[in-house]
């Protein structure tokens, strides 16, 4: 997995201690190799990894909420508006569809580059 993506949530305090960890690597990967997942998540993202991680779409998405809250109140909302150049995020944080979009965009050309090595 990328090393930037990796270093950049452990400077909002996200690592892997927190089951939606894996999760929301999954789906930003996911996001990232097509991004019109994000139209259909819960069919397209939170099914295939609930399945691939032996739980249920709602405690994947339960445990990306989990991971957002987390960043955002370490300082993830500055984050998010440097990744962005949008300076809302600071004081509304984003939904979990917005926030794997967000990293999918940031981190595509890096995340699609380590599918094709594979």
């Amino acid at each position: 997995m990328n090393k930037a993506l990796k270093s950049t949530l452990r400077s909002v305090g996200i690592s892997r201690h927190y089951r939606g960890y894996r999760y929301f690597i999954l789906a930003i990967t996911m996001a990232a190799e097509k991004p019109e997942r994000l139209m259909n998540i819960h069919r397209e993202i939170y099914t295939p990894i609930a399945q691939t991680c032996c739980t249920d779409p709602a405690s994947v998405e339960k445990n990306l909420r989990t991971i957002r809250d987390v960043m955002i109140r370490n300082g993830g909302g500055t984050l998010l508006s440097q990744m962005t150049g949008n300076p809302c995020w600071e004081n509304k944080p984003p939904y979990p569809r917005e926030l794997i979009k967000i990293f999918a965009e940031y981190f595509a050309e890096e995340l699609n580059q380590a599918c094709d090595n594979v």
